[in-house]
């Protein structure tokens, strides 16, 4: 991955951050009355926090996007890989569906997945499996 690239990604998760607090509070995260001070706010990572009538799991989400460090702030696979996250999406994709489009996000850092406790690895395939693409996972 380039350094541009990476740079991107960084910037896509504050984005996804940006767009999250917007959701949750109906206001922006960075507000100044000139750019100057916008720039100042966004620099230091000030932003009025989010109300507690919402879950812990998603006011740390929105902090970890707000990292002030890109380094500091989660991947696109490993948001998808939170708990909160993956259990809330596989309730509105059937199983082939959440295979398919996870298997070229997420699993290529072979994931583990929880769904009924049983073993499913794409790629090296255990006897009695079939096999769905070249990487593998294990579903708990």
């Amino acid at each position: 991955m380039s350094v541009v690239n990476k740079q991107a990604d960084f910037s896509d998760v504050w984005a996804l951050g940006c767009v999250l607090y917007e959701l949750a509070t109906l206001k922006h995260a960075f507000e100044a009355g000139n750019m100057k001070n916008l720039v100042m706010k966004i620099v230091r990572g000030n932003y009025p926090p989010v109300s507690t009538r919402y879950s812990r799991n998603l006011r740390g989400l929105i902090s970890k996007l707000f990292e002030r460090a890109p380094s500091a702030r989660p991947s696109i696979n490993a948001i998808l890989r939170m708990p909160f996250i993956f259990e809330r999406v596989k309730k509105f994709l059937p199983t082939e569906i959440l295979e398919e489009e996870f298997s070229h996000t997420v699993i290529h850092r072979n994931m583990v997945l929880m769904k009924n406790r049983r073993v499913i690895t794409l790629g090296g395939v255990p006897s009695g499996h079939r096999q769905v693409s070249e990487i593998s996972f294990t579903v708990q």
